[in-house]
């Protein structure tokens, strides 16, 4: 059924079937566009719980807390605590709540749709469906469009607020001998140098044998058993309350590492004709392009007088260096 506006379609509708398929062809139009609604505001809740971002409608619904922290109370510490706490739980439940609310959309979704096969014909129903999953995912992707926007602009007041505790570039550990528009996350992070340690996010990969390990070497220098005993305590209380958070960091500086990785790699993944080099001796790392990297490779290994080509135990036109000085 092809009509030209969306008046004269229920009108028609209203006219082959009576108002009753109106009605239901409505309110699937009106479930639908609420579960595109409903499914952006998911993705956006989970992406400021994983990242550790309190939504703004969150912040300002303890306003009322804010004259009890501007008051300098000694007991500002412990509301601060308190108030970061509920705001995580606020999201929790919101999360949930939204959770449910798709599911609960689905299934109204699944009823309609079974009454309107029965209310209409095939060349009807099929030709709705088709429209509103069209309109489901246009709605969907100008959604997510915004909460992105909303998202990017909560990190950004996170890490102006904060900004005493974030990295700063320092333009003589990097060297970009390409022409390509590097993002300042990317240029930050390489010129970071190769002590700068990122955050784990995984307890899995902290390599915990080591940490121990350097913590009994650590007491070994005292002779009293006491404080070695009292420091061991110390250390397994915050190894195992650290393996038994299920939260992210949500610490400004861990925010900013985590985005500036996900930037980079997005970077190397749409330049492949770009390569980074490891930190050199004078912790410089260059940014600089593939072929030119491979044409002085190769101008390098072409040195007879450094380098030999070995013959044995190498595929056809394979070449292996070896320093002929060593």
């Amino acid at each position: 059924m092809a009509t030209n506006t969306r008046t004269s379609f229920y009108t028609e509708i209203s006219e082959r079937y009576g108002p009753q398929a109106v009605r239901l062809l409505k309110s699937y139009a009106n479930s639908n566009t609420k579960l595109g609604n409903m499914q952006s505001r998911k993705e956006f809740l989970l992406r400021c719980r994983r990242t550790g971002v309190t939504p703004q409608h969150i912040v300002h619904s303890l306003q009322c807390t804010h004259e009890l922290v501007a008051s300098r109370s000694p007991y500002n510490r412990k509301l601060s605590t308190s108030v970061s706490k509920f705001q995580k739980c606020l999201l929790n439940i919101e999360i949930q709540d939204t959770f449910h609310r798709v599911r609960t959309l689905n299934q109204e979704l699944d009823n309609l749709r079974g009454q309107i096969v029965h209310t209409t014909d095939p060349d009807t129903y099929a030709h709705f469906f088709l429209t509103q999953e069209f309109a489901y995912h246009e709605n969907l992707r100008r959604k997510s469009q915004q909460t992105t926007q909303k998202y990017n602009r909560l990190m950004n007041m996170s890490v102006v607020a904060n900004q005493h505790q974030m990295p700063t570039e320092n333009p003589s550990a990097i060297l970009n001998a390409t022409n390509k528009v590097v993002p300042p996350e990317t240029r930050i992070l390489l010129s970071l140098g190769p002590k700068f340690a990122l955050p784990y996010n995984d307890t899995t990969q902290v390599p915990w044998f080591h940490l121990i390990a350097d913590v009994e070497n650590t007491l070994s220098a005292y002779t009293e058993s006491t404080i070695r005993d009292q420091t061991r305590c110390q250390v397994i209380n915050k190894i195992q309350n650290f393996i038994n958070r299920n939260t992210p960091f949500s610490d400004p500086l861990s925010k900013f590492c985590k985005s500036a990785v996900n930037i980079t790699k997005k970077f190397i993944t749409t330049n492949p004709d770009v390569l980074i080099t490891e930190a050199d001796k004078g912790n410089r790392t260059v940014i600089m392009s593939l072929a030119e990297y491979d044409s002085k490779l190769a101008q390098l290994i072409g040195d007879t007088n450094t380098y030999k080509q070995l013959q044995r135990c190498m595929p056809p036109n394979i070449w292996t260096t070896q320093s002929t000085q060593a």
